[in-house]
């Protein structure tokens, strides 16, 4: 059995961005994780934002504790990795 995890996000010319995601409840990743679910389906909707995940670059401090947390969830024990 599999969860999803859908997630949107928007940005302006690189000055206003935003994001959020739904896994019935605000903390998606981590509600599955304390949920014990191994079987996560991700769905991202930006080749950018899974580019800037993957490569570990950043924009500014708001950003890189978001990108730390979602690399330190992304790098737990899940059944599938997508």
């Amino acid at each position: 059995n599999f969860v999803k995890l859908n997630t949107d996000g928007a940005s302006k010319e690189g000055k206003i961005t935003g994001c959020g995601g739904v896994i019935r409840g605000n903390q998606g990743l981590c509600l599955a994780q304390r949920l014990a679910f191994s079987k996560v389906e991700l769905c991202i909707d930006s080749q950018v934002v899974v580019q800037v995940i993957e490569s570990g670059r950043t924009r500014g401090t708001t950003e890189y504790a978001l990108l730390k947390k979602i690399r330190g969830l992304l790098s737990l024990e899940w059944e599938d990795a997508l």
